[in-house]
Formats: C-alpha cells, sequence, structure tokens
C-alpha cells in the first residue's frame, strides 16, 4: 500500500510504500520531517483535527491531506505516548484494557455472563433502578458523625434547622404565611431581597401601591429569618425525609411526619432515621453489588465463599412491601434468580475457573515478556501485574530482587531505562488488539548498543513467541543501527522487514529502497572510490587518506603526503612540518601508486589551486564531490569560514573515527543534508 502526504508543514509531498505484515524502516536526516509524516497520519486515522490545524503550512489555510486508504486503526509511538499514557498511577495507566482485556478473556466473559444473564436484566429493570435511586438517594445525604448527631457541614443537617419554616413567623409578619410555606420559597426569598432595591417614593416596584409605613421594620424581620440556601437546603431535607418514610413502617413514617410539622427532629426520631438509614445503606450495597458484578473479584474465591456472596445479596422484602405491589414482585424475583445462580454454582465455578486460568496465562505472558527484555538489556527492575478486578487492575515496577515499589519512576528511572520500559509496554499494547498500523517514531536511537539491540530482538526476534513480528509496523529513524541489523545482517529476523532511504528536497520528500548490497563497509567504500577513475582526483585523494585513515596508517609516509596535498602544501610535509626527503617521497607515492596509479603531486597541486577546474568539478560532482570541494576551497580561503556550521560538518566528513564502520553507498544515495549542498553551492557562486 501507498501512503500520500500533501500539505504536511514543511513538507508538500512525500508518498511512503508500506509493505503489509512487515517491518518498514523509513531512515533519515534528524530533522527532515518523519515526525510530521507520523503525527499527520496518525490525526488523520484517528480524526484528530487540533493535530492536523497545528501541521497546516505557513502562510496556507489548507489543511494537511493524507491518503491512507485502508488503514482505520493505528497505534503510535514518540514521548507524547510516554507523557500521556504511561507511568500514572501504576506504570501502565489503562492495565485492564491494555494487559487483561484479551479476546481470550472476553470469551471466558460470555460463558459467565449467560449464567448471570437472568439476573442482570431483572436488575436492570426501571421499577427496580428507580427505588434503587430513591435508596441511595437518602444513604448518601443524611450523614451521621460519631456521636450519632447529623454531619453539620452536610446539605441535609442545614436543612433541617428550620424544617418548617413558616412557625417561625410571627403575627407581625404572617401575611408571608402562604409564601413561606410554598414549595418554591426559595425562590420567592430571592425575588423579595432583590426587589428591595427598586422601592421609590414607598411604593411597591411592581404594581405602585404605597407600602405600609412599617414595610421596612416587616422587610427587616423577614430577611434575618431566611436566605434563598438555607431555604433549599430545607426542601431538599424535607425531600429526603419524604423518600426514607417509604421504606419505613406507618408508625415511624408518622413519627416522622409529626416531627417535620412541628419543625424539628427530636432525639428519639434522630436515632430512628439512623437505624433505618443503615439498614437502607446495606440495602444499596446489595443493589450496587448485583448491578456492579465484577466476576473478576469472584475468581479467587472457593465455592461456598461464592454462595455466600450471592446469598447476601438476597433483598430485604419488608423495605419495598409498602412502596408497590408491583417494587415488591420484582424484588422477589431478584431473589429467586440469585437463588437460581446458586443452585447452578458448580457450573459458574467452572467458568470462572476457566477464567482464572485465562487471566494467569495472560498475566505471566505478558509480565514475562517485559521482564525477559528488562533483563537482557541490563534494567535492573522487574514489573508485576494484579487484577483485583476490572477498576482495580494495576502494573507496578519494582527493582529487581526486592520488593520496594518505584511509585514514581519518572523520577527514579534513568532517560534510557524510561525509554526502554516505555517502549516495550507500548508492544504489550500494541499486541492487545489488532491494529492495523503500528508507528515507532525514532525509538532506539538514543540508546546504546546493549539496549538497542535487546529492544529490537525483543520486538521483532523469530524466537520470542508473540510481538510484533508479521505485524505492519512503520519504523522512522534516523540512526542507521536497525538498518544494518534487519537488512544486512538478517536478524533478529530474516526477509521480514523493507528499508528506505528517506531524502527531502526543498519540501518534498522522496525515498530510495535499501537492498543488502547497499549497506557496505566503509573500508570497502572509502578503496573502491579511491581505485575509481570516473572519480575526480580530489575524491580520489579523500578517499585513499580516509582508507589509510581507517587501515590505521595514519602515521604512514603516504597518509602524511595525501594530508599535505589537501592542505595545499607545495611540498609533502611530516606532522612537526619538515619537509620529506627525496627517499621517503618515492617510498610514499610507490604505496599511492597501487590505488592511484598516474598520481603526480605537483600537477595535482596544480589543479587544485585552479578555480576554474574546481568549479567545474563542482558542477558536474555528486554530493560527496561537492563537500570535498567546498573543505578544499576553505581550506585555500579561510576567510571564507564564516559558517561554523558548514565547517563543523565538513570537518566530521574527513574524519572517519565520525562514521559508522558501515553505512549506505554514497555514490547511489544522498547522504548530504539538503541545507549542507545549498551552503557549498552558495559559497562556489562567490568565486
Amino acid at each position: 500500500m501507498n501512503i500520500d502526504f500533501q500539505n504536511c508543514g514543511q513538507i508538500k509531498s512525500a508518498q511512503l510504500k508500506i509493505i503489509p505484515n512487515k517491518l518498514n524502516i523509513k531512515y533519515g536526516f534528524n530533522g527532515m520531517g518523519k515526525t510530521t509524516l507520523g503525527r499527520c497520519l496518525s490525526a488523520t486515522i484517528l480524526n484528530d483535527q487540533d493535530i492536523l490545524r497545528h501541521y497546516i503550512p505557513y502562510g496556507s489555510e489548507e489543511k494537511p491531506k493524507i491518503n491512507c486508504k485502508g488503514i482505520n486503526s493505528i497505534l503510535y509511538f514518540d514521548n507524547d505516548y510516554v507523557e500521556n499514557y504511561l507511568f500514572q498511577e501504576s506504570i501502565i495507566s489503562r492495565s485492564f484494557e491494555i494487559v487483561v482485556k484479551t479476546p481470550d478473556y472476553v470469551e471466558k466473559m460470555k460463558g459467565i455472563k449467560e449464567l448471570l444473564k437472568d439476573l442482570n436484566t431483572e436488575i436492570q429493570d426501571k421499577t427496580l433502578t428507580s427505588a434503587t435511586s430513591d435508596i441511595c438517594s437518602v444513604v448518601d445525604s443524611i450523614k451521621f458523625n460519631k456521636k450519632g448527631d447529623f454531619t453539620g457541614t452536610s446539605t441535609f443537617a442545614k436543612g433541617i434547622k428550620k424544617l418548617k419554616p413558616e412557625v417561625y413567623l410571627q403575627d407581625d409578619v404572617a401575611i408571608y404565611k402562604n409564601l413561606i410555606a410554598s414549595p418554591d420559597n426559595f425562590s420567592w426569598i430571592d425575588w423579595y431581597k432583590k426587589g428591595k432595591q427598586y422601592i421609590a417614593n414607598n411604593k411597591c416596584p411592581f404594581c405602585l401601591s404605597v407600602l405600609p409605613d412599617n414595610f421596612d421594620e416587616k422587610f427587616n424581620q423577614v430577611n434575618a429569618l431566611f436566605n434563598k440556601s438555607e431555604l433549599k437546603s430545607n426542601k431538599g431535607s424535607n425531600s429526603k425525609l419524604a423518600t426514607l418514610r417509604k421504606f419505613v413502617n406507618k408508625e415511624e413514617a408518622n413519627q416522622i411526619v409529626s416531627d417535620q410539622n412541628i419543625g424539628a427532629i427530636s432525639n428519639e426520631t434522630k436515632e430512628l432515621i439512623r437505624r433505618n438509614v443503615e439498614v437502607l445503606n446495606i440495602e444499596k450495597c446489595k443493589l450496587e453489588g448485583i448491578q456492579n458484578l465484577d466476576p473478576l473479584k469472584l475468581i479467587s474465591l472457593s465455592k461456598e465463599e461464592i454462595v455466600a456472596v450471592f446469598d447476601e445479596f438476597k433483598l430485604n422484602e419488608r423495605l419495598f412491601k409498602n412502596i408497590s405491589n408491583e417494587l415488591l414482585l420484582k424484588v422477589r424475583a431478584i431473589n429467586i434468580k440469585l437463588e437460581k445462580v446458586i443452585c447452578e454454582i458448580d457450573a459458574l465455578n467452572a467458568e470462572l475457573g476457566g477464567l482464572k486460568g485465562v487471566l494467569s496465562k495472560r498475566i505471566k505472558k505478558v509480565s514475562n515478556f517485559v521482564n525477559d527484555f528488562m533483563n537482557i538489556a541490563g534494567i535492573p527492575y522487574v514489573i508485576e501485574v494484579s487484577c483485583a478486578g476490572q477498576e482495580d487492575a494495576k502494573t507496578i515496577l519494582k527493582a529487581k530482587n526486592s520488593n520496594f515499589e518505584i511509585d514514581d519512576p519518572k523520577a527514579n528511572l534513568s532517560y534510557g531505562e524510561l525509554n526502554s520500559i516505555s517502549l516495550i509496554l507500548f508492544c504489550v499494547e500494541a499486541l492487545s488488539k489488532k491494529y492495523d498500523l503500528i508507528v515507532l517514531d525514532d525509538p532506539v536511537s538514543s540508546f546504546d548498543g546493549n539496549k538497542k539491540y535487546a529492544i529490537i530482538y525483543q520486538l521483532f526476534s523469530s524466537k520470542i513467541e508473540k510481538n510484533l513480528r508479521g505485524r505492519t509496523v512503520l519504523l522512522f529513524t534516523h540512526d542507521i543501527t536497525p538498518v544494518i541489523d534487519f537488512i544486512y545482517n538478517g536478524m533478529p529476523t530474516q526477509n521480514e522487514a523493507e528499508a528506505y532511504y528517506l531524502y527531502n528536497e526543498s519540501g518534498d520528500m522522496n525515498e530510495s529502497k535499501i537492498e543488502k548490497h547497499d549497506i557496505i563497509s566503509r573500508i570497502d567504500n572509502e578503496l573502491k572510490a579511491a581505485k575509481d577513475v570516473n572519480n575526480n582526483i580530489l575524491h580520489r585523494v579523500v578517499s585513499l587518506r580516509n582508507y589509510y585513515d581507517m587501515t590505521k596508517r595514519n602515521d604512514s609516509l603516504e597518509y602524511s603526503l595525501l594530508s599535505s596535498l589537501l592542505h595545499l602544501g607545495n611540498k609533502p610535509t611530516h606532522k612537526d612540518e619538515v619537509e620529506f626527503s627525496e627517499d621517503e617521497y618515492m617510498r610514499a607515492i610507490t604505496d599511492i601508486f597501487e590505488y592511484i596509479t598516474d598520481f603526480d603531486y605537483l600537477e595535482i597541486i596544480k589543479l587544485f589551486s585552479d578555480i576554474e577546474i574546481l568549479k567545474k568539478w563542482f558542477s558536474l560532482g555528486s554530493s560527496i564531490d561537492k563537500i570535498c570541494l567546498t573543505r578544499l576551497l576553505l581550506t585555500a580561503n579561510p576567510e571564507l569560514k564564516t559558517d561554523k556550521v558548514l565547517w563543523k560538518f565538513l570537518n566530521e566528513n574527513f574524519h572517519p573515527q565520525n562514521i559508522m564502520f558501515y553505512g549506505l553507498y554514497n555514490l547511489k544515495f544522498k547522504l548530504i543534508p539538503e541545507h549542507i549542498l545549498l551552503s557549498c553551492d552558495e559559497l562556489f557562486s562567490k568565486v
């Protein structure tokens, strides 16, 4: 499949070839736009418009366009993944979804849910859910402290202070009695207080009638007695007591009503309320326990203990009989279904045993996968996975050979350890579902060799039971190591990876396939270039000097002679600037003749000093030729060394110790960044 990109930030266009069910490596310079492509692709598949807007090209209003037909799901690894999904409350913030909820787990759950289907159907009945809501409302609102008093800070406790507010009105303000006794008294008192500011000339702001002379006195009295918040709490408290009365016997209900009519709760009634709230709380726990029944909490119990759990779920029919006959029948139906589950306990216990087996196998597999990796990578930690329920699944990190839990991995782990563990945990999530595409954005370039290969091995080796091998994976990297491992060495998996070299030319991203023969020894590459008569003499001299350097001949006469030539010395000299003797010169060029048969020091110096020849070579040369020529130009004209970045790059490319032992064939691939070549062009345009 091909993925086409248009208008992604600074990238005008790009097309990436993706081979399904393989590792697709995209290798290119750091900073060329690989992350831009990855994030735009992910945002398109996930329909994240905010990210796509972030990558609108400067000076344009057109959002990025990505054609990725056939890719409907994606998992993307970068630093944001680590920050947003890992190392939260446990080291995997969604341990249940990622570690536990596999297809096998879901399949086992189907059998258990089938056995509990009738019970679940009954508990979802509207009549019963309404009663459950009433019970929860009472239990959650009427709170008591250790002394048996209503909790003073609760809304209920505030509301019962003036349970019947109208009894507090004296005769001179009795005209407000019906308004204060009304269900909307809190709205009225709010209107009443705000209206005071609109009184003018002692007239009612609503009807403009003349107010009584003592209106201010009456207003102040009512204002001092009541406020909106208090009356609203009062209404809520009366409502909760009315709900409670539905679940108590007639005598207790009358006692509560009597106190409500008086406007104060006696200590005897308070104790009555407390006892009944406790009973309702027990019933609330039963109802919620049935509604939120989590089989994972049962798998560690014996058959007898499971029976006891369902027996304790049986509802107290007495509490519901005064409400309605329909509700009573529903409660009885729940108890019948609970008894049926108990009668079929052997079948349920067998299903739970199967679930326990699936869960144990999965946890063991995940733990071994991660811990084996950390062991071979030399990371002194292990993970432990626990799952006491769907809401209580955790993956914790511990110091190896210790029970010490790492509660803040970001603070305790090194950068390399943190990123290594993050990547292997990402792999666990990638394996938990069938993603159409898994993207790894420069996952290993920052690691040392041991951890780098440990990660690659664990993620893709055919010797690991289940990993990313065989999945469609897109790996962006500026590190050539994975290319060498997979394409040249064929490790850790054979013929299951494709690699492409990416190159950005003025915003157009191109890719070239990397074959095994494209990866060559730097020694062979330099030797081949030195002997190639099609290369200009500067290219051949630079390559031969590099060859001597790589083969530990940098203290030889021939090496010093070539160095003198590249530093534009009129005569060859040693490092201490002492001129060669005739014998030393002849010994040096005799060796050089083996590689450059027509070598002539003085003739070459003339060529290197002829700017027109250098310009001709530059116009016709490869990218490697251009940086060789630019360095020679700057050596001859040190006043032009104004671009320190360019000079550093040229020096690094002229010293083999800065180059990996293996790399891409430099005449096939454009290995020099575009901005460096543009700087070279600019320099030659000035001479």
